[in-house]
């Protein structure tokens, strides 16, 4: 027969949860600022006197804000769009 929770019992199950949240927020954030300064750093490689009309730095004021989830998937999708282009662009120097 299992025993009632004592009030101990549910203020270390609480602890637990919270404790996974603070682990998975901390988690999601790192992931967030290595894409920003990812990101960061493509941008700054593709900077050159030769302007390209299929992409603008303009919009690189990224940062980490909340809620976190929606904040990591801009990321990610501003990271697909950087990365096509650096791949493009790093083609077309190779070929030259």
């Amino acid at each position: 027969m299992r025993r009632p929770l004592d009030v101990f019992d549910v203020f270390d199950v609480c602890d637990d949860v919270a404790n996974d949240a603070r682990s998975e927020k901390h988690e999601i954030t790192e992931e967030a600022h290595r894409l920003l300064k990812t990101i960061k750093q493509m941008e700054a490689s593709l900077e050159d006197n030769k302007p390209n009309p299929k992409y603008e730095t303009e919009d690189s004021n990224f940062k980490v804000t909340y809620p976190l989830m929606r904040c990591l998937q801009g990321l990610k999708e501003k990271y697909n769009a950087v990365s096509k282009l650096h791949r493009e662009r790093f083609e077309q120097v190779r070929s030259e």
